[in-house]
């Protein structure tokens, strides 16, 4: 398969696998696509956080990366296992290498206002940065679709119900631009899916 380049965008698409719903914790599934060629699929186990390790899988449904959730007081910590090689560890807004050094922040471009609010409501988040440690670089965008209107920011939450009501489960809801090379796709889906669902870095 063709190697995902710096210069293209990865799309998300989220639906509800129904024979998965007994599950214990399923919420729903999320498949990633470079164009319109599948790369990987999650089925992401979690509830309030994220209590199960969640494993993406290639289109030949290879594992190919693991997401564990590292037990200890604090912050939610998701660690990022390929092959049983430890990647690198989310500790809240960092990600963080097996040294304990920040690798990249993880940016809310959100006022601290409007993600208060967003969270208190379990709205979904519009889009995050993921950038350097001195915060001079971007190293991603992960960007919400319908994000991108004119609207003022009261009225596009309603625009985003209506889509929300109207759009089916399989549409793109988000994609992942400007990734620099030294993310996988595999890492930046599942972070994807991580801080669009639980936009827990505020």
């Amino acid at each position: 398969m063709e190697n995902v380049t710096a210069s293209r965008a990865l799309k998300i698409k989220k639906y509800c696998d129904h024979s998965k719903r007994a599950v214990e914790h399923y919420i729903a599934s999320f498949a990633c696509y470079v164009d319109n060629t599948l790369l990987f699929q999650l089925d992401y186990l979690a509830k309030a956080n994220m209590c199960k390790a969640c494993v993406i899988v290639d289109h030949t449904n290879t594992p190919v990366l693991e997401m564990r959730p590292v037990k200890g007081i604090g912050r939610e910590k998701i660690s990022f296992i390929q092959q049983e090689k430890f990647v690198v560890k989310k500790i809240g807004d960092a990600l963080v290498d097996a040294q304990g050094n920040n690798v990249a922040l993880i940016v809310d471009p959100s006022s601290l206002g409007k993600a208060l609010l967003r969270n208190a409501l379990n709205g979904d988040a519009d889009n995050f940065i993921i950038s350097s440690p001195d915060k001079k670089s971007t190293l991603a965008n992960i960007r919400s679709i319908h994000s991108q209107s004119d609207t003022s920011w009261p009225l596009r939450i309603a625009t985003r119900l209506a889509h929300a009501i109207k759009r089916p489960m399989n549409n793109f809801i988000y994609k992942i631009e400007n990734i620099d090379d030294r993310f996988t796709p595999e890492l930046l889906f599942g972070l994807s899916v991580l801080l669009m669902q639980q936009h827990n870095t505020v």
